[in-house]
C-alpha cells in the first residue's frame, strides 16, 4: 500500500504543536515507506522535515513511536481510501470493488513504493515487538473482513464455493500482496492488476 502525502516546500513553520507533529508524522510515513525501518534515522526525518531534532523529540520519544503513528496515520488514509469506493450493494459487490480499489490505489500512487504494511512485515518479521504486534493485527482485521462477507455472500446465495471462508480470505491477501510485491520489483502495475483479475473471475464463475 503506497502513500502519497504532499507536503509545501518540505518545511513546517514551529506555530502550532499538534499541527507541525501531524505534519512530521504523514512525511515520516514517506520516509519510511521509501527506505524501510531499520534504514530510516530520526536524522532522515529531521532532514525531510526541516525541524530542529529537538523539536522531533518533544512530540516522539523514540523512532519507533515515530513509526508506529505513521503507520496509524497510514492505515488511516489508506482505509478511507478505500472505504470512499466500495460498493456495499451487496457481499460480492463489496469483496469486488475492494479488489478493484486496491488496484486503482496503487496505480494513482505509483507501485514503485511498494506496500506500506507488506514491506514492513517482510522487513521485521515478528521480532520487533509493538510494530510487529500492529502489522499482525492489521492483516488479521484484513482477513476477517474480508472472510465475513465470504461468508455473507455464501450464506445469501452470491456466490457457491467449495472454499471456506478462512481459505478465502487468505487466497485474496497472499495474491494481492504478491502480485504488489512483483509490481514493486518490475515498477509495473501488470503484475497487480492481473492477480486482481483473477480473484475477480473467480468470484464471477461461483
Amino acid at each position: 500500500m503506497t502513500i502519497k502525502y504532499s507536503i509545501p516546500n518540505g518545511r513546517f513553520i514551529m506555530r502550532n504543536g499538534n499541527l507541525t507533529k501531524h505534519k512530521v508524522i504523514t512525511e515520516a510515513l514517506l520516509v519510511f515507506h521509501e527506505k524501510g525501518y531499520h534504514s530510516t534515522s530520526m536524522q532522515d526525518i529531521v532532514h525531510r522535515c526541516g525541524v530542529a531534532k529537538g523539536n522531533l523529540y518533544f512530540h516522539f520519544t523514540s523512532k519507533e513511536d515515530l513509526a508506529m503513528k505513521s503507520l496509524r496515520e497510514g492505515l488511516k488514509l489508506y482505509g478511507a481510501y478505500i472505504a470512499e469506493r466500495t460498493d456495499k450493494s451487496s457481499a460480492k459487490n463489496e469483496i469486488i470493488s475492494v479488489i478493484k480499489a486496491v488496484v486503482s490505489y496503487h496505480s494513482e500512487n505509483g507501485i514503485h513504493r511498494g506496500c506500506l504494511f507488506g514491506n514492513m512485515a517482510l522487513e521485521l518479521g515478528n521480532s520487533h515487538g509493538a510494530i510487529s504486534s500492529f502489522l499482525q493485527k492489521i492483516f488479521t482485521r484484513w482477513q476477517f473482513y474480508l472472510s465475513s462477507l465470504f461468508m455473507e455472500a455464501k450464506t445469501k446465495g452470491e456466490i457457491r464455493s467449495s472454499l471456506s471462508a478462512e481459505n478465502f480470505s487468505l487466497i485474496v491477501i497472499t495474491q494481492l500482496e504478491g502480485a504488489i510485491m512483483l509490481s514493486k520489483l518490475y515498477n509495473s502495475i501488470d503484475p497487480l492488476s492481473e492477480a486482481a483479475r483473477l480473484l475477480i473471475s473467480l468470484l464471477e464463475e461461483q
